[in-house]
């Protein structure tokens, strides 16, 4: 008889627990978006800005099955809502919305946090979490080592700075998936690895202010054009994509 009794016991509490289980999922129902969203570009004028820039150190968003989602921005979350709207994604943040467009794993705001930037988000893990996948193709057409082949100086006069023009400039440009922009480069008996490059206006801008030295490199058809600012000396390098 006790022992029939412990069997009722347990059974009742098992289905208490279980019931509880129930009403905390409640609510929560899996979409297609659930999954952690990392912000991974951003332009602003057709200027690229590192994302960890425009945000203090990056920005992100996750949803599970609900119609909030914790967003992060820097170090700084919070709950937002969303909701899929006529084909759109729109956050909801602190009243103020922001609408996206969502694609294969990712979703394009022009606008967000009030400001006029584009922000591509993508799903953490997906094939989209690939910041490669953005760029547009004439920056792209720019990552690889480019080795000088001739050199002038400011109003295109041959010089005598370098004994010879041809590989006296490596630019080395690259990127990694998260949009980390990286350039090594080799110029007048120094190497400077690890440098941070920005791209806007069809243009690749690097700055080493320990060294007073600046480039701007664009393309010209299959060669890039680089001028270089030497401490106040103007050179310019025709260049051309190493095999």
């Amino acid at each position: 008889m006790k022992k029939y009794s412990f069997i009722k016991k347990f059974s009742f509490f098992s289905f208490l627990f279980l019931l509880c289980v129930g009403l905390v999922g409640c609510g929560k129902t899996p979409t297609k978006f659930d999954g952690k969203w990392n912000a991974l570009y951003c332009q602003s004028m057709s200027v690229d800005i590192p994302v960890e820039k425009a945000f203090a150190g990056g920005m992100s968003f996750e949803i599970d099955g609900s119609e909030k989602a914790v967003m992060k921005v820097g170090d700084k979350s919070g709950n937002v809502t969303w909701e899929e709207k006529d084909g759109k994604f729109i956050l909801d943040i602190d009243g103020e919305k922001a609408t996206g467009i969502p694609g294969k794993d990712f979703i394009k705001f022009e606008k967000i946090l009030g400001q006029p930037l584009t922000v591509i988000f993508a799903k953490e893990g997906s094939q989209a979490d690939n910041y490669v996948n953005y760029m547009p193709e004439e920056e792209k057409n720019l990552l690889g080592k480019w080795v000088s082949e001739s050199v002038t100086d400011i109003i295109g006069n041959p010089t005598n700075k370098f004994s010879n023009p041809k590989g006296a400039l490596e630019l080395e440009i690259s990127v990694d998936k998260t949009g980390k922009k990286i350039a090594n480069i080799k110029y007048n008996g120094k190497e400077y690895k690890n440098i941070d490059w920005i791209y806007g206006i069809k243009m690749v801008n690097i700055d080493i202010d320990k060294d007073k030295l600046s480039i701007m490199a664009s393309p010209d058809k299959d060669k890039l054009k680089i001028s270089l600012n030497d401490n106040g000396e103007y050179f310019n390098f025709i260049s051309s994509l190493s095999k």
